[in-house]
């Protein structure tokens, strides 16, 4: 099927300390299914971080990772862990940077967070949201680059680095 279950991943900080934002998108009706934010709480270990990522890929079963590429080296442990899921669950991923996903979808690669948040509260897909976080509208963005950079999405299994 051309179902893609995929998931715009947005982990803008280091375990412990950031909140990350997700669509869930649906290419056989073009739609966002879910969308939302992970918290990692402060007084949590990193161990317990990684964990309650696991659960929630493994309650989701997303088809396809969509991955903001880390510009500090403090998301790395984050970012790794993803990998590792879609690798040890054969879901392909890929990973973009907020610049690359702004030119791609906005036609300007510094646009701020105003222009990006603005953008998505005119989608078509999330204009029944009453309420839209940065964070949601960031995975959006990725999203919309993925579909933009593969409008045919990846080979089956394959990883897009």
């Amino acid at each position: 099927p051309t179902e893609i279950r995929g998931h715009s991943c947005r982990i803008p900080g280091p375990p412990g300390r950031a909140t990350g934002g997700y669509v869930r998108w649906n290419s056989d009706h073009p739609s966002i299914c879910q969308s939302g934010s992970i918290r990692f709480h402060r007084w949590e270990s990193e161990s317990d971080d990684y964990l309650r990522l696991a659960s929630f890929l493994e309650q989701q079963q997303p088809d396809l990772l969509i991955i903001e590429h880390p510009f500090l080296f403090v998301i790395a442990g984050v970012i790794g862990a993803l990998k590792l899921w879609a690798a040890t669950h054969n879901v392909p991923w890929w990973m973009v940077t907020p610049s690359h996903a702004k030119k791609l979808v906005l036609d300007n690669g510094k646009a701020d967070k105003k222009q990006v948040l603005a953008w998505a509260q005119k989608h078509p897909f999330l204009r029944s949201m009453p309420e839209l976080s940065q964070h949601v509208a960031d995975a959006l963005l990725y999203l919309e680059a993925w579909r933009k950079e593969f409008p045919l999405g990846p080979a089956p299994g394959q990883a897009q680095a």
